[in-house]
């Protein structure tokens, strides 16, 4: 024994009584001091290092008083550390016999940092082998001090997982009262044959009964411990700010040697505690965080029970938990919805999840029906989370005015509703994912404001879907208006960041900034949406602007595009709004090109890559004069390959100049069905209320090319000539007809020849007949003169054009040998002739030509005599003047007079001796032989 308790330390003041020294065991005392005493535990009995006190022994019996100061006592059964104590006093009796040692102690105080404690102690030593070995009663009281030191007194013995939920449950507080009790053996894994138990009373203590839940507050009650049970009653304590009615804590082992702990509790408090459970909750894991920027007000009362496994790896706990709201308030955000008026009662369980009863509320003032439950694992209506948690579905239904749906999503959102109309929707939360927000309504009662086709009467019925994700930020939407568009759009900071329309299909993806459009639109009003967006944005309708996103349109298939008074057909639109300017591309079957517009809207360019004249149509013709264009930009246009239906007509480029009650089109240059307009003499085009005007000069080359390019016969060659046109018509551009027209035509054509034509040629347009000289010629027997064609030197005259009419002062056709001149007029409404053609030859050395022209060879006899008694003056010139009657198509042809010199060949001096020509006006001559006689005679007397 004394090797084991290995004893350190001073004696002093030893006194040893021997009654009889030959009987030493008949009667003995001894009395002794000690100072430092060390002795090691034996058999589990408690060892001290630093004792000091008084000593007294005699048979069968001793007291041992303990006066010490820094001294440990050593409890190595029940504690891991030593406990030390700055003083430790008082009295222990012992007593032996055959059996053991026994040891009980009076009333001991000990002196430490966590204050004064008192403590009793008895031991049994037992001399022989026993099963329970040592065995021990201690019994430790503690009062008025912090609940930190607890833990000295949590026999290391217990439970691991129990000692370690004792060791971090009880956080903070003061301990009133508490005690440490131990009675039975010391053997180590002797735990049937002791009793272990603690007692604390506590105040204004912090209970963390589960490291998932939150942590009580200001906790005023009883911890007991009896072995491997655990007993918490709180008279008083707190959850945030929630009084907590009752709380009890009761853990136990179960069948299976593990620790189970079980927690009931009932609070009285605010809504906004009861939400803040949930957050901060197992029971919230199934709404994934999404209700942390939720704000609750109003009264809440609640039962908590819990019931878990402590152990180092548990499950999740059993949770039952049930709420009831009243008079509540419930801030949604992100969001930004505000419900008033909440109650009912919320309840959850961990094996059923949530659900709902009598559950109300109202938004907007208006009531809103309300439904919570947990979607069934598997369900179709939502996915489960990674953590194999099903969402929470809450359901609503309610009605609401746009006004205040407006006011919810920002100043931002477009004012294009109007009315009320009623909802229901769901909000589902799923772990590990925002909370996702639809919306479903008919829209009855609810007016939609955009251009025809979308626009929405109140009466009728739209199916409309809304879908957010609550937490994302910005606040992303998704809409869709039946089959007819598809909508997102992007709400941060009270404003429209982002907007994307498809119609008749997916919008495209969201980009900050941008208002996208695309899709297909049976119809499209440019100007219904221009001033849709004007209104939108408060700035001129011309500007097109749109708040604070930029516009882009991108592959819009339209099916019907009206602009202006056009209507254009499957167009394929492009549009960019960019800071500084627009940018638009257009493109059909008749049109690709593309536009820009500076922003300012004050000047643009436009380049048409083709445009077909023919899909222009002739819209307009309800507008009676330009309008005021003084808000239009000025634009410069190039066209680079211009058609009309499968005909080419070339190039051109030219600047639209707006201004009030006028729209002119300037400096029109390029190419033109072979004509060409020259740069350095642009034409002009002006259009008022007058009507339009067009000036211009045409140059050509071949006028045969322009024939053909008209797909006429080709008529005519050329090697160049100069046109200069200055016509008026009443309406707009595209409206010009001949019959309204008036103005002049100036023809200068230089060297050329008209061809004959074949007038049973297909797959061409004949030429009006009147301007197919090579025919006419042939009609009159002449042909034989012109084998190639007829040749000319120039080509000169003035077509005049008059309301109805067309007047042709002269035109003149001349050559070395040759001339034709023309002059006329023409009712355009019945395209009648009114006309004379003089035609100049050579006749002294062609007498076939004088037979021909005289119809008979006695004639031509007689005027082959003349011509060689005036071989100067007859055989330089001779003429002959037809009249012109019938139509453009059917001209009708006759001699009226031979040997008119008067005005002699055309384009050139008459020669000596030469009249005048008479007027081309004059009343026309009875043609046939006879009056071809007397045409002579008379010639032959006006040459005498």
């Amino acid at each position: 024994v004394m090797t084991d308790l290995a004893p350190v330390g001073s004696l002093g003041g030893l006194q040893l009584y021997l009654e009889d020294v030959t009987s030493s065991a008949r009667g003995w005392s001894l009395e002794l001091g000690f100072e430092d005493l060390a002795l090691n535990s034996w058999r589990g009995a408690p060892g001290v290092a630093g004792a000091r006190g008084f000593l007294h022994l005699e048979p069968g019996a001793g007291e041992l008083i303990l006066d010490s100061e820094d001294v440990l006592l050593d409890f190595p059964t029940v504690y891991r550390e030593s406990l030390a104590y700055r003083e430790l006093f008082g009295t222990v009796g012992m007593a032996w016999d055959a059996d053991g040692l026994r040891l009980r102690s009076g009333l001991l105080t000990a002196v430490g940092d966590e204050g004064t404690a008192r403590a009793l102690l008895g031991l049994h030593i037992p001399f022989a082998a026993s099963a329970a070995g040592v065995e021990m009663e201690l019994l430790v009281g503690l009062r008025d001090t912090d609940a930190g030191y607890r833990a000295r007194y949590l026999p290391y013995i217990l439970n691991e997982n129990l000692l370690a939920w004792l060791q971090s449950s009880l956080e903070e507080g003061l301990v009133d009262a508490g005690a440490f009790l131990w009675r039975g053996s010391l053997r180590p894994g002797a735990a049937p044959l002791r009793t272990v138990q603690l007692f604390f009373d506590v105040r204004d203590g912090q209970l963390a009964y589960h490291p998932d839940w939150p942590v009580l507050t200001d906790v005023q009650g009883t911890v007991l411990i009896d072995d491997t049970n655990v007993s918490v009653w709180a008279d008083r304590a707190r959850l945030y700010e929630t009084d907590v009615k009752t709380l009890s804590a009761e853990a136990w082992r179960d069948a299976d040697g593990g620790m189970r702990l079980a927690i009931a509790a009932s609070l009285a408090g605010t809504a906004g505690d009861g939400l803040q459970v949930l957050n901060q909750s197992p029971a919230g894991a199934g709404l994934g965080g999404a209700l942390t920027e939720w704000r609750a007000t109003g009264s809440v009362s609640a039962d908590i029970r819990l019931q878990l496994q402590l152990a180092k790896a548990p499950p999740p706990p059993v949770v039952d938990l049930r709420i009831a709201l009243a008079d509540g308030a419930l801030d949604i955000q992100p969001g930004n919805l505000q419900l008033e008026n909440v109650s009912g009662i919320l309840s959850y369980n961990s094996a059923s999840g949530f659900r709902a009863e009598q559950l109300t509320a109202s938004l907007w003032e208006r009531p809103l029906a309300l439904a919570l439950r947990q979607l069934p694992a598997g369900s179709s209506q939502a996915g489960i989370s990674a953590g194999g948690i099903a969402p929470v579905q809450l359901t609503f239904a309610s009605d609401v005015e746009v006004d205040e749906l407006r006011e919810w999503l920002g100043p931002g959102v477009p004012p294009l509703f109007s009315g009320a109309a009623a909802f229901s929707g769901t909000l589902d939360f799923t772990p590990g994912s925002l909370p996702r927000l639809q919306l479903n309504s008919d829209l009855r009662g609810l007016a939609l404001d955009l251009p025809a086709t979308w626009a929405k009467p109140a009466a009728a019925a739209l199916p409309f879907s809304l879908q957010a994700e609550l937490g994302a930020r910005p606040l992303q939407l998704e809409l869709r208006g039946g089959r007819r568009w598809h909508a997102q759009l992007s709400i941060g900071d009270g404003r429209l960041q982002g907007a994307a329309l498809g119609l008749q299909d997916r919008s495209l993806p969201l980009l900050p900034g941008r208002l996208r459009v695309s899709g297909h639109a049976a119809l499209v009003d440019v100007g219904a949406w221009q001033s849709l967006f004007a209104n939108l944005s408060g700035q001129p309708a011309e500007a097109g602007a749109t708040g604070n996103l930029r516009l882009t349109v991108e592959d819009l298939l339209v099916d019907s595009l009206q602009f202006q008074g056009q209507d254009w057909q499957h167009v394929v639109i492009d549009l960019e709004q960019e800071p500084d300017h627009w940018r638009v591309s257009l493109e059909t079957d008749w049109l690709q090109g593309v536009g820009r517009v500076d922003s300012d809207f004050a000047r643009a360019r436009v380049d048409l890559a083709h445009l077909d004249l023919a899909g222009l149509g002739g819209g307009g013709s309800d507008q009676p004069d330009p309008g005021d264009y003084r808000d239009w930009p000025a634009v410069d246009i190039h066209i680079a390959d211009l058609w009309r239906g499968a005909r080419p007509l070339g190039a051109l480029n030219l600047a639209l100049q707006p201004g009030e009650d006028q729209l002119a089109v300037r400096r029109i240059h390029g190419e033109l069905l072979g004509f060409r307009l020259p740069v350095e003499a642009p034409a002009d085009l002006l259009w008022t209320a007058d009507g339009t005007r067009l000036q211009a000069d045409l140059l050509a080359t071949d006028l045969g090319d322009t024939l053909a390019a008209l797909d006429y016969e080709r008529i005519l060659e050329t090697s160049s000539g100069r046109f200069g046109l200055d016509l008026r018509w009443p309406g707009a551009p595209q409206e010009f007809a001949l019959a309204a027209s008036s103005g002049t035509l100036s023809v200068a054509v230089e060297e050329g020849r008209f061809l004959t034509a074949s007038a049973g040629a297909s797959g061409t347009l004949r030429v009006v007949s009147i301007l197919n000289l090579a025919d006419i010629i042939q009609r009159l027997s002449l042909s034989q003169l012109f084998e190639s064609g007829i040749p000319f030197d120039s080509m000169e005259g003035d077509v005049n054009f008059a309301t109805g009419r067309i007047e042709v002062p002269r035109l003149d056709v001349a050559s070395a040998a040759t001339g034709f001149r023309f002059s006329g007029s023409s009712d355009i409404a019945s395209r009648s002739l009114n006309g004379e053609l003089v035609a100049t030859l050579p006749v002294a050395s062609n007498l076939p030509w004088v037979a021909a022209l005289t119809a008979g060879l006695p004639i031509a006899a007689g005027v082959f005599v003349v011509s060689k008694l005036f071989e100067k003056q007859v055989s330089q010139l001779s003429s002959a003047v037809y009249s012109i009657t019938g139509t453009w198509d059917d001209p009708q042809i006759s001699l009226d007079r031979i040997f008119d010199t008067g005005g002699g060949k055309v384009g050139q001096d008459a020669g000596d001796g030469a009249e005048a020509a008479p007027d081309a006006g004059s009343p026309a001559q009875p043609s046939g032989p006879e009056s071809s006689s007397a045409s002579a005679a008379s010639s032959s007397s006006s040459l005498r």
